[in-house]
């Protein structure tokens, strides 16, 4: 009997057409290096951004250890390929995989490729599997932001005191750095980042 795949196109021997397993082959191969990558930029090892970063924080100089933001997409890969490398393993009784890092998973799961072309399930693996390799490639240089970094609390006055938004340096890749406050609007371009970092740190401070 002729299935249709989610994309549209009929397949006459499972769920999944030839084409979208192929991008999922390319996903699943392209999985150890962002691993890499998103490891780095968890800890801020890229080459990316130091003099912003240093400058943004407002920690004596010195930059947070961790990107919690990539840290959580790191986070979001891993429980994406462990729990579909579960349901294989219940549902096939193959060994596990000999450790549950991505590097490992990708390639252990690309070998069970058929067979989740022969499940009901197996177009929802294969749009989680784009999704978070999508996330992932973002997260580690992400057009049309290079960055979206978390500065500090606004330091606008508001009718009842500070604003209680917070702002953000949004640093694209082809275009001008600037900051902006999310609740209020307020912007500032590249030449106002010193005054306007102080009243950040000065708002900090006083919290």
């Amino acid at each position: 009997m002729t299935q249709t795949c989610q994309c549209g196109r009929p397949v006459a021997d499972g769920y999944v057409c030839s084409r979208c397993t192929n991008d999922a082959k390319r996903h699943l191969d392209r999985i150890p290096d962002l691993a890499t990558e998103l490891d780095r930029a968890v800890t801020r090892q890229t080459g990316f951004g130091p003099q912003f970063r240093d400058f943004i924080t407002g920690t004596n100089g010195q930059p947070l250890p961790i990107d919690w933001d990539v840290s959580i997409i790191a986070g979001a890969l891993r429980h994406t390929l462990t729990s579909w490398t579960l349901l294989v393993i219940h549902e096939t009784e193959h060994l596990q995989p000999a450790d549950e890092q991505p590097a490992t998973l990708a390639p252990w799961l690309r070998g069970h490729i058929d067979w989740f072309r022969g499940q009901r399930y197996g177009g929802e693996f294969f749009d989680e599997l784009g999704a978070i390799t999508d996330r992932c490639q973002r997260a580690i240089d992400a057009p049309p932001n290079r960055a979206t970094i978390t500065v500090g609390p606004c330091p606008q006055l508001a009718e009842t005191g500070y604003c209680p938004g917070w702002v953000r340096a949004i640093i694209p890749e082809q275009q001008p750095a600037y900051m902006a406050c999310i609740e209020c609007d307020t912007r500032w371009e590249t030449w106002q980042w010193r005054r306007a970092g102080k009243r950040i740190l000065d708002r900090k401070l006083e919290a």
